[in-house]
């Protein structure tokens, strides 16, 4: 489970906040990201929800890891304010990720990530996010 811890930007220019859950197959490298965010600025709203299929590379055993994903969703928005068409759109969306994550102890840790969103509509441009915040680790049976 993953809060961003620090605000999150679209081109430098959105702040937001996100949530994610990975969920860690078990013997295997990889793991599913489930993701939801919020940003916002000037009445523009992005939401892009989804999921991502994750691959994780030890760099420090039981530390540090670089992981990389991919996956899809779905993406709403709306225009800024003073834009004469601010019809909200709802979307499906294409997703990806690469990032750090380190251990802090055997609970939580932190991760620093870039991430991309594109809403799968004609003349969509993709917004990049630069993130970074705490993973808590949650074990299971």
């Amino acid at each position: 489970l993953d809060c961003g811890g620090l605000p999150e930007s679209r081109a430098g220019t959105m702040p937001g906040a996100g949530v994610g859950l990975d969920i860690d197959v078990t013997g295997k490298p990889i793991a599913v990201n489930l993701f939801f965010e919020y940003y916002r600025k000037s009445g523009e709203k992005i939401i892009p929800v989804g999921f991502r299929l994750l691959g994780k590379f030890p760099i420090i055993k039981g530390k540090t890891s670089l992981y990389l994903g991919a996956g899809g969703g779905v993406g709403y928005t709306t225009p800024p304010t003073g834009q004469a068409d601010r019809t909200p759109i709802t979307k499906s969306l294409a997703s990806g990720v690469i990032g750090l994550s380190t251990k802090a102890g055997e609970k939580a840790g932190f991760f620093i990530e870039t991430a991309f969103h594109r809403i799968l509509i004609s003349q969509a441009t993709t917004d990049i996010a630069l993130r970074a915040g705490l993973n808590f680790h949650v074990k299971g049976k």
